[in-house]
């Protein structure tokens, strides 16, 4: 299977994803679209080129309108489920953006407008996320992570500890227990510092300043998108690009100031400087390591940027420069008070319970999953990973796409077995499979020691 073929079947997965995000239908319905979205996955990054020649034969034209079709209904399925509390000016402008968008599409599927077509609807989206932040600023919180971004970040902008901090409990006694298990929120207030690795606030800190730490979200959104359309320079990425954009839900990940934002743009941004052999690579993987704790996953699927054959020296070449890079940004919170950060940002992990709200297979079988034991409940997700990661290292090609790939491979898989699994997990998945389909047409893939032809991958 070659590298186009590969990008086919990883948009056709983000596509799945995305339909299994929006709140329409039942729960067996997202979780089963989901399953069958990794299904797609796994088969792409690890099955052999032969048998499948039927994927080669059909042209963009045509699978072009099949895919935006559906993508722009799931995006305006998305802003009607967005609750503003905007004026009547913000409301034209959404309506105004939104049709910009949807024309944007029907000329990009037909091949008409050029560039200024791709400008539009980048220039559309950024009117939408304006809107989103300005119409939410300066009221409630509409989420925990709204409320830990902004205190974190403004603790750190007075000097203190972000890490050290403790929170206002916005919800309910009953719904805080479902949220964060028990002994975290104490009299109404959370016993935790900011939740997630340092590099997400150091992000947003000049946004913050500035008016809205979200701005920080909206551009990584938008350079993600605008950075993934340039991997291969080619009408594949830019549709790649558009998928990303129409159905990961992108303006709900700017309004609740989710941080897999960032964690999508440093794959993109990856995947970039690998298809073009940056030296750079290694160093961006650290950054990747810094963002969030599920990253952790992607240390087997990072070993696809090395060209195979895999030798000692190169392999801790790789991962020694990561963790320089991951030490550096992160030992300064950890040395600022250590029992502070492993409780914000690892014991937490550990403690919340399991959410039978989740787009998780877990959330199908809440009883019995929860008369599980522990062992067995922490075990299985991570034991799926092994050999996920097992799998995607031995079959999967190396390279920007392979990266990709892999990661889509290994997170998808984690999310579904695990206790929590939401539409900003998710969000990630749709970013690495995007950026996978969009170095698809660069046909960037190394041989191996296997003697693989470099247009067909591993075997």
């Amino acid at each position: 299977m070659n590298t186009s073929e590969r990008g086919l079947l990883a948009v056709i997965a983000a596509l799945l994803v995305g339909m299994a995000l929006i709140p329409l239908g039942d729960r067996v319905l997202h979780v089963g679209l989901v399953i069958v979205a990794a299904a797609v996955v796994l088969f792409a990054a690890t099955a052999s080129s032969r048998g499948f020649a039927f994927l080669a034969s059909q042209r963009l034209g045509l699978l072009v309108p099949v895919v935006l079709l559906p993508a722009v209904f799931l995006f305006v399925a998305d802003l009607t489920q967005l609750t503003l509390g905007g004026s009547s000016v913000e409301a034209v402008i959404i309506v105004v953006a939104t049709a910009a968008v949807a024309v944007s599409v029907v000329l990009f599927a037909f091949s008409r407008g050029g560039r200024w077509v791709w400008i539009t609807f980048l220039l559309s989206f950024a009117a939408i996320f304006t809107v989103v932040i300005g119409s939410t600023t300066g009221g409630s919180f509409g989420m925990d992570v709204e409320q830990f971004q902004y205190g974190a970040a403004d603790a750190l902008l007075r000097g203190d500890n972000p890490y050290a901090l403790t929170f206002v409990d916005l919800y309910t006694p009953e719904v805080s227990e479902l949220i964060y298990g028990d002994g975290v929120s104490v009299d109404g207030i959370l016993l935790i510092g900011f939740p997630y690795p340092p590099l997400s606030l150091l992000l947003i800190l000049p946004f913050k300043m500035l008016w809205d730490f979200r701005m920080a979200q909206a551009l990584a959104i938008l350079a993600a998108a605008l950075l993934m359309s340039r991997i291969s320079m080619s009408r594949e990425a830019q549709l790649a690009a558009m998928v990303f954009l129409l159905v990961s839900r992108p303006a709900t990940m700017v309004k609740f100031g989710w941080t897999d934002s960032f964690v999508v743009l440093v794959i993109v941004v990856i995947v970039y400087l690998a298809v073009r052999g940056s030296r750079l690579v290694s160093a961006t993987t650290g950054l990747l390591f810094a963002m969030k704790q599920y990253s952790v996953f992607l240390l087997v699927p990072s070993l696809l940027l090395i060209p195979r054959p895999w030798d000692r020296k190169a392999v801790l070449r790789h991962l020694g420069t990561a963790a320089v890079v991951f030490l550096v940004i992160t030992m300064p919170f950890v040395l600022w008070d250590f029992g502070a950060f492993w409780r914000s940002v690892v014991e937490l992990q550990f403690v919340q319970p399991f959410r039978p709200d989740s787009i998780a297979i877990p959330a199908l079988f809440p009883e019995l999953w929860e008369s599980l034991p522990k062992v067995v409940t922490l075990g299985v997700p991570f034991l799926a990973v092994a050999l996920v990661s097992v799998l995607v290292a031995v079959r999967s090609p190396t390279g920007g796409q392979g990266f990709a790939l892999g990661t889509a491979a290994v997170l998808i898989v984690a999310f579904l077995i695990s206790k929590q699994a939401f539409g900003n997990y998710y969000f990630v998945v749709i970013g690495a499979l995007c950026a996978a389909s969009a170095a698809g047409a660069r046909g960037e893939l190394k041989p191996d020691t296997a003697g693989v032809p470099a247009e067909t991958g591993a075997q």
